[in-house]
């Protein structure tokens, strides 16, 4: 039996855009010898390009004495790293797969290490998970949903809802709240804490801010502009610091 895990180290682009590429490579060679020091000499460790590496653990009897290894891994990861003398931190997202049970060839065991590390990532990072066919389906909404949010925008399927703010002492409304909605045939009660996250993920959270900020705007001044309702309140927005 073997065990095949990929593991990805979270936040890595930001040691690449703070302290400069030669920083990251520093840190990979770090890494690379802290995971050596996590495996049996029979075992491999392999960078397989950017921030991600594979190891292959062989001869493993249960998936007990693969988590221990795995365990190990998570928490070494997640000690503070010396580059340039300088202290930063960073954690892995690992995935496992098993042969024969989640593959039997090297492509099957990839693709399946491959989507249980993406599962870890939408956890939380700083995690792992083994496959499993809940996560493969999973991993398959969330490819979905990132698809439809691509399309969102331009196919104007966001609304704004607009809460009161209210003095709990007066009762009286100070200020409304501009809250995103997504009105989609596929996913008809799905929320903010669902699309916002995988919106952050593939990197789509400042085009949506964008989209708030303007929509809460423009309907701020239309209110203003109102005579009749005498509209006089601030209109706060939720924004991601990427905007």
């Amino acid at each position: 039996s073997m065990a095949l895990l990929f593991i990805d180290i979270d936040h890595f682009k930001n040691i690449n855009d703070s302290m400069g590429h030669d920083a990251g490579d520093e840190l990979l060679v770090e890494v690379a010898k802290r995971l050596l020091a996590c495996v049996r000499e029979s075992d491999l460790v392999a960078r397989i390009g950017g921030d991600e590496f594979a190891i292959t653990l062989l001869d493993m009897g249960n998936p007990t004495q693969v988590t221990h290894i795995v365990n190990n891994i998570v928490e070494v990861m997640a000690r503070p790293f010396l580059v340039q003398s300088r202290e930063v931190n960073v954690s892995a997202s690992v995935g496992i797969s098993l042969f024969p049970e989640n593959g039997s060839d090297l492509s099957t065991l990839t693709k399946t290490a491959d989507t249980a590390m993406y599962q870890a990532k939408i956890d939380g990072r700083n995690t792992y998970r083994f496959f499993s066919s809940e996560i493969q389906n999973r991993v398959m909404e969330q490819n979905s949903l990132e698809i439809a949010l691509r399309k969102a925008i331009s196919n104007d399927e966001f609304s704004m809802h607009y809460q009161p703010q209210v003095d709990t002492v007066s009762g009286r409304i100070v200020g409304l709240e501009a809250l995103i909605r997504w009105q989609h045939p596929d996913w008809p009660n799905i929320g903010p804490d669902r699309f916002i996250p995988v919106a952050e993920e593939c990197g789509l959270l400042p085009a949506i801010g964008k989209w708030v900020l303007y929509s809460a705007c423009r309907q701020a001044v239309k209110w203003r502009e109102d005579k009749e309702i005498n509209f006089d309140y601030p209109v706060a927005v939720n924004l991601s610091p990427s905007n």
